[in-house]
């Protein structure tokens, strides 16, 4: 006996309720779910029958809820004023980063030379502001900078 069609829900409707992706509903189809039961595949859907929906929903109740995905922070940017830009690798500029702050009566400390990664070197030269650069590897002096770059460059006298 074939079930109307229009009372099946598909799975890809499901994923966004349950907040799963498709692809952990398909793992739990596949493992606890019986074809002709609880699913039914038309056409290039997957479909589930109310004994299916019910089905599924005792076993996401059953299932640990997955760990809370860590919420990203807003992205750590600098102005780089660039040190040195003619290397021999043409996507690369050594740039210093300012110290932080520091109490009057202290010396500033040294600016930090880093590491940015460029489109094309040739048209920058030192003095010139990157703004903003994002950390690539922060650990290791590596930045990257994804803004536009000047169409002329400035003369070197």
């Amino acid at each position: 006996m074939i079930e109307n069609p229009i009372t099946f829900t598909a799975e890809a409707d499901l994923a966004p309720l349950y907040g799963l992706p498709l692809k952990s509903l398909a793992a739990i189809r596949h493992r606890h779910l019986t074809e002709e039961a609880h699913w039914k595949k038309i056409g290039r859907e997957i479909r589930y029958t109310a004994a299916g929906l019910q089905a599924l929903a005792e076993r996401l109740q059953a299932a640990e809820p997955p760990p809370a995905a860590p919420v990203p922070g807003p992205a750590l940017t600098a102005a780089l004023v660039i040190t040195r830009s003619r290397i021999r690798n043409p996507k690369l500029v050594l740039a210093k980063k300012s110290g932080a702050a520091v109490a009057e009566g202290e010396p500033a400390p040294a600016p930090e030379i880093v590491r940015v990664k460029v489109k094309d070197n040739a048209k920058l030269r030192p003095g010139m502001v990157l703004d903003p650069c994002e950390p690539l590897d922060a650990e290791n002096g590596y930045w990257v900078y994804r803004g536009k770059l000047p169409r002329k460059p400035r003369p070197v006298w």
